[in-house]
């Protein structure tokens, strides 16, 4: 679901996120320790 764009900041692929796949993509940003995920 994730990739690094051109600054090394993750990024959705698709951008748009299926909503079965919602959560978990929110998990993901909240538990990243590095705060490189950001939901918008």
């Amino acid at each position: 679901m994730f990739d690094l764009n051109d600054d090394g900041y993750a990024e959705v692929r698709p951008p748009d996120v299926p909503d079965e796949f919602a959560a978990a993509v929110h998990s993901a940003a909240a538990n990243c320790p590095e705060r490189a995920i950001a939901v918008t």
